[in-house]
This record gives C-alpha cells, sequence and structure tokens, in this order.
C-alpha cells in the first residue's frame, strides 16, 4: 500500500530528545549539530514505521540511509548512520526500543 494510503500512526518525539546523551555523543561523532541527528532519526522511523512496523529494518548502506533521509549528501549520511549504530540502531539494523516506544502506535494504528 502507498504511503499516502496507510492509516496515521502517531510517533512521538519526546521533548527530551533534543537533550538526550545518545543525541549529542552522536552529533560529536558525527561532527553535526543535534538537529541534525533528530531530523535524521524521524525520517529513519518514518520510514521503520511505514515498511517495518516490528521495527526489523535490514541492515543498510549509506546510499539507502541517504534515501531514507532524503538527503543529497552520502557523506553526511555516512557520518550520521555510523555515529546511530550502536546507540539507536541495533547490530542487526532493528531500532533501539522500537516495541517499547512505537510498538503500541503500530498495534492501534493496525487495529483501526
Amino acid at each position: 500500500m502507498p504511503l499516502s494510503d496507510q492509516p496515521f500512526a502517531f510517533a512521538p518525539l519526546h521533548v527530551s530528545l533534543r537533550d538526550n546523551a545518545k543525541v549529542l555523543d552522536a552529533a560529536e561523532d558525527a561532527q553535526v549539530d543535534p538537529c541534525v541527528i533528530v531530523g535524521m532519526l524521524a525520517m529513519l522511523w518514518m520510514h521503520t514505521a511505514a515498511n517495518y512496523p516490528r521495527g526489523d529494518p535490514p541492515p543498510m548502506s549509506a546510499a539507502a540511509f541517504a534515501g531514507i533521509c532524503r538527503s543529497s549528501d552520502r557523506s553526511l549520511a555516512s557520518r550520521v548512520l555510523k555515529a546511530l549504530r550502536g546507540r539507536f540502531i541495533e547490530p542487526d539494523g532493528s531500532i533501539h526500543d522500537w516495541q517499547d516506544v512505537y510498538g503500541s502506535a503500530i498495534e492501534k494504528r493496525d487495529r483501526n
């Protein structure tokens, strides 16, 4: 089903994300502002919700991550993806704590 036809699912971005230690560390490692990390995380989470509702996308390349984030800068995408691994992305490609944070929103969407 095309994304535009999918039911809405609330994917919370908690206000504390902007000051989250993992976000700040990832930004430092990737040599970007924290807003870049939060924005790319949001794009990744939206892509995951739409295509991998169990939070288990396959491991991805920097080029694939750049496409998901709609970034033309593959160097930036590569640095950010590397910084997210081990913090927000598990070694198998799954999203860290997906079920705890987004699982209930996806289940609610699927029930409606």
